[in-house]
Protein backbone atom coordinates (compact mmCIF):
# COMPACT_ATOMS: atom_id res chain seq x y z
CA UNK A 1 0.00 0.00 0.00
CA UNK A 2 1.65 3.23 -1.01
CA UNK A 3 -1.20 5.73 0.41
CA UNK A 4 -3.29 5.46 3.38
CA UNK A 5 -7.10 5.82 1.79
CA UNK A 6 -8.88 8.57 2.64
CA UNK A 7 -11.17 8.01 5.71
CA UNK A 8 -14.76 9.39 5.67
CA UNK A 9 -15.15 13.03 6.72
CA UNK A 10 -16.49 11.85 10.61
CA UNK A 11 -13.41 9.59 11.10
CA UNK A 12 -11.96 10.85 14.29
CA UNK A 13 -9.45 7.55 15.02
CA UNK A 14 -7.40 5.52 12.45
CA UNK A 15 -5.47 2.84 13.51
CA UNK A 16 -3.76 0.72 10.60
CA UNK A 17 -0.94 -1.36 12.91
CA UNK A 18 0.77 -4.61 12.16
CA UNK A 19 -0.40 -4.25 8.18
CA UNK A 20 2.97 -3.90 6.27
CA UNK A 21 1.57 -0.55 4.81
CA UNK A 22 4.69 1.17 3.28
CA UNK A 23 3.46 4.54 3.50
CA UNK A 24 4.38 7.51 1.16
CA UNK A 25 1.41 9.78 1.80
CA UNK A 26 -1.08 9.84 4.27
CA UNK A 27 -4.42 10.84 2.77
CA UNK A 28 -7.27 10.65 5.63
CA UNK A 29 -9.81 13.12 7.35
CA UNK A 30 -8.39 16.73 7.81
CA UNK A 31 -10.23 16.23 11.29
CA UNK A 32 -8.40 12.91 12.45
CA UNK A 33 -7.42 12.89 16.08
CA UNK A 34 -5.50 10.04 16.67
CA UNK A 35 -3.23 8.29 14.14
CA UNK A 36 -1.75 4.88 14.53
CA UNK A 37 0.71 3.56 12.16
CA UNK A 38 2.59 1.06 14.48
CA UNK A 39 4.52 -1.67 13.45
CA UNK A 40 4.41 -1.60 9.48
CA UNK A 41 6.99 -1.26 7.08
CA UNK A 42 7.12 2.35 6.77
CA UNK A 43 10.86 3.46 5.68
CA UNK A 44 10.29 7.49 4.56
CA UNK A 45 8.01 9.93 5.57
CA UNK A 46 8.08 13.02 2.61
CA UNK A 47 8.25 16.47 3.96
CA UNK A 48 4.70 17.24 4.66
CA UNK A 49 3.17 14.75 5.12
CA UNK A 50 0.97 15.37 8.14
CA UNK A 51 0.37 19.26 6.94
CA UNK A 52 -3.50 19.00 7.12
CA UNK A 53 -3.91 17.20 9.94
CA UNK A 54 -3.95 20.33 12.76
CA UNK A 55 -5.88 18.70 15.15
CA UNK A 56 -3.69 15.04 15.50
CA UNK A 57 -3.13 14.58 19.11
CA UNK A 58 -1.85 11.39 18.77
CA UNK A 59 0.69 9.71 16.02
CA UNK A 60 2.01 6.73 16.32
CA UNK A 61 5.27 5.55 14.62
CA UNK A 62 6.95 3.26 16.68
CA UNK A 63 8.38 -0.44 15.01
CA UNK A 64 8.71 0.84 11.75
CA UNK A 65 11.66 0.89 9.26
CA UNK A 66 12.28 4.33 9.56
CA UNK A 67 15.52 5.42 7.24
CA UNK A 68 14.42 9.29 6.42
CA UNK A 69 12.37 11.82 7.39
CA UNK A 70 11.47 14.93 5.36
CA UNK A 71 12.86 18.44 6.68
CA UNK A 72 9.40 19.57 7.55
CA UNK A 73 7.49 16.04 8.59
CA UNK A 74 5.58 17.31 11.43
CA UNK A 75 4.97 21.44 10.18
CA UNK A 76 0.93 21.43 10.65
CA UNK A 77 0.93 19.13 13.73
CA UNK A 78 0.20 22.00 16.46
CA UNK A 79 -1.71 19.97 19.03
CA UNK A 80 1.00 16.92 19.18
Amino acid sequence: MSQLPMGSPGILIFIESENHIEVDSVKVSRKLLMLNLYKNKIKIIPSGAFAQLAHLTVLDLRDNLMKALGKIVFQGLVSL
